[in-house]
Order: structure tokens, then sequence, then C-alpha cells
């Protein structure tokens, strides 16, 4: 799995995601918890092998995809990711469907 490192850069918070023979690991990459980058890594044949890392969301001001908290399918096949925003003097959770942001290779189906 040495293959998600960046030298020199704090990577938080993963959380790993399965269907069938789809996995997928979302983790936080940066600093601090304020300059956080959403990265991915997908694997199609059950973890033997595994995809470069991606950005979630290029260029994206917040943090998104999930925090921590596994991945919730709805009834209707989308992925829900729960995550929350950290600022100085609070958090705010957010919930949002994350195949907005998944790109098409990576969304179940």
């Amino acid at each position: 799995m040495r293959r998600i490192a960046q030298t020199n850069v704090a990577h938080w918070n993963p959380v790993l995601h399965h269907e069938g023979e789809m996995i997928g690991l979302f983790y936080k990459v940066g600093p601090s918890v304020y300059g956080w980058k959403t990265h991915y890594v997908t694997s199609n044949d059950g973890g033997l092998g595994w995809r470069m890392p991606r950005e979630l969301v290029t260029n994206e001001k917040l943090p998104r995809g999930p925090v921590k908290n596994r991945i919730i399918r709805l009834s209707n096949g989308d992925w829900l990711a729960p995550g929350s925003i950290e600022k100085n003097n609070h958090w705010e959770t957010t919930g949002m469907p994350l195949l907005t942001a998944l790109p098409t290779a990576v969304k179940p189906g």
C-alpha cells in the first residue's frame, strides 16, 4: 500500500469501502485539518492491484468525501459519505451524496 504515500505530507482519517471486488480507500492529505485535500485509491480485483491515487475533487476549498466514518449505501444504490468541516472554534457535520463527487470509474453499479 506504499503506493498512496506522499513524502513529507501527513495522511489522515482513512475510510475503507468495498462492494464485491471493488475496494476504495478514501483519505485526507495535508499538514493540518484546515488544509486537507481528499484523495482516493481503488482496486477492482479485491485488493491485488491498485490504481494510482487521485484527488477526489480538484481545487475544492473544503474537504469532501468520508471522514473516519463508513460510507452508507442508500436503498437506491447511491453512497452517502458522512463528514465534517472543522474550523478554529467549532466543527460542522455534513452528509453529502458521495456520487456527486466521485468520478464515473469509482461509482458503484
